[in-house]
């Protein structure tokens, strides 16, 4: 089955993946022997057709065929062996593709360890990426973690090394240290993994043709505590990446790990508690957040937000997530819960943020969300960012109006496990040199090049994003247009109008007869005195103008213009 190639609104739904899976180490050490997951799921009306395969290692799976249908989240079993183990190659890429626009997500458990990762589709791939990841010395088997999976032939990569801790990346022979060029290449559905005992947070790559990219590590701790569990998340590539972010720490856990990692030199990072940074490409900003929390940037910067450990009386389990950027918010969601490596359910959280207060309209599963559903809202720089409780299943998050944006991310805590990942958002590229374009309804497109994505509602005689014009980039249109009430007239129309719509009721037909006979009296009387009147005038006036000619035949006789004057013209000419 080929993959449909119509046009597709830039974001995580889409007809063709390319996924990796990274190596996953048991908190106490040793290889997942735990098989892996795919959940699938669609927001199209229709019954949408779905093959997932391994093209290249059909000897480990031979692949299968499901469908899929709005609000039903589908997960399917791959093999444990799918998995990649250690730095090198393998060809152990899986592939997915559908009928018509799907969401995917893709879970990693090891025994008391799980993570999982937002898929992103073929369509919004890139070719340049920095590589967020994590690194603790807590034990020996704690390995940083980069995945490249290539989807066409004849890629080359350029890859630059950013390592912490001394950390060297040994690749078919030769080391690769910090600020080391690693040149190679890479096919469709092969896999390269790179691993070091040090952070590589901050390794760029370049490519010739898109690539998908996950970050993370084999299993580590995260802060003071001890607990350890697996993390990593799928990269977006830097062009879609965004300037503003609202984020708030997982309930009930210790202070969260922020981390803003730079595309560019001379990056400014901004935020009230910590002041102003300033970034060179491939570094980052780190700090802990215990409450909502608000960070821009004059440039493009990836945002990752790691859970720490349990310690002090805090609960937790390490988790990694990307903080989608509040310019890159979609409108509609649809996501599974997983369960831990137990088969138990875990206790889960949507944590939102949106505009103002208009998150009191959400829609969980297509009912709206009582007031008692949110706990503890906070306003920063008008965004509202608050904690949804999610039971275990299939769902599907909007607004009740169906066009105002929304960011999450989902989170579930168990016993010594947790996972993390946002449940989706637009990967329009706004982070590269942009056209102005004509506009189509909910494109997904920065039709208007002012770094935001379908901010307007066409019809609505608002400018929604207060730039000054209106209906330059719509999200969707009023079906009706609204009149303005404060400029606009009202249209005027011809219509017969009866004596009884416009008389007042005591204005009987007696009084309009001997109204009507006085009028007509007292015109006749004024009409008599004005022809009087008007003789005498007449008389006067024909004396006045005899006067006026004499005037003027005696000033034209006696007035001379200087030479070269100008013709004298009536002011109104």
């Amino acid at each position: 089955m080929k993959a449909k190639t119509s046009k597709e609104v830039p974001d995580n739904a889409g007809k063709d993946f390319i996924i990796g899976f990274m190596e996953a180490s048991q908190s106490q050490g040793g290889t997942s022997q735990i098989p892996l997951k795919v959940f699938i799921t669609t927001s199209n009306l229709g019954i949408v057709s779905v093959s997932i395969s391994a093209p290249l290692a059909k000897d480990i799976y031979s692949g299968e065929n499901i469908t899929v249908s709005k609000g039903v989240v589908r997960e399917v079993t791959l093999p444990k062996n799918l998995r990649v183990q250690g730095t090198g190659r393998s060809y152990k890429a899986v592939h997915i593709i559908s009928s018509d626009e799907i969401v995917v997500f893709g879970i990693n458990e090891a025994h008391h360890s799980t993570d999982g990762f937002l898929g992103i589709p073929i369509d919004v791939l890139g070719t340049q990426y920095f590589v967020p990841s994590f690194f603790s010395v807590f034990a020996s088997f704690f390995k940083s973690t980069i995945v490249i999976v290539g989807t066409e032939e004849g890629t080359t990569l350029q890859i630059k090394i950013k390592s912490t801790n001394r950390g060297k990346i040994n690749l078919e022979s030769k080391k690769y240290e910090n600020n080391d060029w690693l040149n190679t290449t890479i096919s469709r559905f092969e896999v390269l993994q790179l691993q070091c005992k040090g952070d590589l947070t901050g390794t760029f790559v370049q490519s010739s043709q898109k690539i998908s990219v996950f970050g993370g590590t084999t299993v580590t701790n995260i802060g003071e505590g001890t607990s350890k569990d697996h993390i990593e998340e799928q990269i977006p590539p830097v062009n879609v990446w965004g300037k503003q972010f609202a984020m708030s720490p997982v309930p009930d856990t210790s202070p969260n790990f922020i981390r803003v990692l730079a595309s560019e030199d001379d990056t400014v990072v901004s935020n009230k508690n910590h002041g102003i940074h300033t970034l060179q490409a491939g570094q980052f900003y780190e700090t802990r957040v215990s409450s909502a929390y608000y960070i821009s940037s004059n440039k493009p910067v990836l945002t990752v937000q790691y859970v720490p450990s349990a310690h002090d009386g805090h609960n937790g389990d390490p988790a990694m997530t990307l903080v989608p950027p509040i310019e890159q918010s979609n409108v509609f969601y649809s996501f599974l819960t997983p369960k831990s490596s137990d088969n138990k359910n875990f206790e889960n959280t949507f944590i939102f943020l949106m505009e103002g207060l208009s998150y009191k309209e959400l829609v969980l599963d297509n009912n709206p969300i009582p007031q008692r559903g949110f706990s503890n809202v906070a306003q920063i720089n008008n965004i509202s960012i608050g904690y949804i409780k999610i039971p275990h299943g299939s769902h599907t998050l909007k607004h009740s109006s169906g066009v105002l944006p929304l960011g999450g991310i989902l989170y579930g805590g168990g016993y010594h496990e947790s996972y993390a990942f946002p449940v989706g958002q637009r990967f329009t590229p706004i982070n590269q040199e942009c056209h102005p374009q004509p506009m189509v309804v909910g494109d997904g497109l920065d039709n208007d090049c002012d770094g935001r994505v379908d901010e307007e509602i066409c019809n609505d005689y608002k400018d929604n994003d207060v730039d000054g014009k209106e209906n330059e980039d719509c999200v969707t249109e009023q079906t009706r247009p609204t009149t303005r009430t404060t400029t606009t007239k009202q249209p005027t129309t011809k219509r017969e109008i009866s004596m009884d719509q416009i008389k007042p009721q005591w204005f009987t037909l007696t009084e309009i007869g001997i109204t009507s006979g006085v009028a007509i009296v007292v015109l006749g009387a004024i009409g008599a005195c004005c022809k009087k009147c008007w003789g005498l005038l007449k008389n006067r006036d024909d004396d006045d103008d005899e006067d006026e000619k004499r005037y003027r035949r005696k000033r034209r006789s006696t007035t001379k213009l200087p030479i070269g004057a100008p013709s004298i013209r009536p002011m109104y000419m």
